[in-house]
């Protein structure tokens, strides 16, 4: 009886820390240090990881105490000047993570995209940038926020 009652206890052991949600900072150590190239750690201040290549914004959100399971739980919303993306936050008070902002450059909304990744731990948005005067001319509008 006491190897069972044992095994019974690492296989619950284990299942808890399976469901057990890091803090932003040691989900933030998980991303690939190639995606957040040429970018910055706005982790404390702002919420979010950021890094860029050549064509694209990569924005890095980790959970809060909350395990994203559904994509239904995250709105996002891409504009050619703005971002305004959602989630939801095991936080008292507010019980959201919102990021709503202006960008610095032009993107290619169309072509922008999110996934949630490390299991429901990190929102991932690409935004696909506008290069040259082609891009910016085939946007048509260039004061749309």
């Amino acid at each position: 009886i006491a190897r069972e009652a044992e095994r019974i206890r690492r296989r619950l052991e284990k299942l808890e820390a399976a469901r057990r949600v890091p803090g932003p900072m040691e989900i933030a150590g998980r991303i690939s240090s190639a995606l957040r190239d040429r970018g910055g750690d706005c982790l404390e201040s702002l919420g979010y990881i950021w890094g860029q290549t050549e064509t694209s914004v990569h924005i890095f959100v980790p959970a809060r105490g909350l395990r994203l399971n559904k994509s239904s739980q995250v709105e996002v919303d891409f504009r050619p000047r703005s971002l305004r993306l959602a989630m939801p936050t095991s936080d008292e008070g507010s019980g959201s993570f919102e990021l709503t902002g202006r960008l610095h450059k032009l993107i290619r909304a169309d072509d922008s995209s999110w996934q949630l990744e490390d299991g429901g731990l990190v929102l991932h948005v690409e935004l696909a940038k506008r290069i040259g005067l082609l891009d910016d001319d085939q946007a048509g509008v260039h004061d749309e926020s």
